[in-house]
């Protein structure tokens, strides 16, 4: 599954075993200056990974669902009380 996470949280591709259509799902992913909800990114990850009909997902239900998170690493503001580079979740260029 990937998941895009800019201004709003996308699916970009449902859960596969088809690796070339997930490295093509990541390479269509383009940058943005708009925000970053990855807080919201992750519970839809979560819930996708968690769900308990995991295969009408097309999730196994042999091997856990892992999380692997791409980010272009740009911090364009600091929230307060946070060290830099954290404490950015969900802030319009964050």
């Amino acid at each position: 599954m990937v998941i895009a996470f800019a201004s709003e949280p996308q699916v970009i591709c449902p859960f596969v075993g088809n690796r070339t259509r997930l490295l093509a799902a990541i390479d269509s992913i383009r940058p943005t200056d708009g925000g970053t909800k990855i807080t919201e990114a992750v519970r839809i990850a979560r819930a996708f990974a968690t769900s308990t009909d995991a295969e009408s997902m097309g999730r196994s239900t042999v091997s856990p669902a892992r999380l692997v998170l791409f980010t272009d690493g740009k911090n364009k503001r600091h929230r307060p009380g946070f060290p830099p580079g954290q404490g950015n979740d969900d802030l319009p260029g964050g």
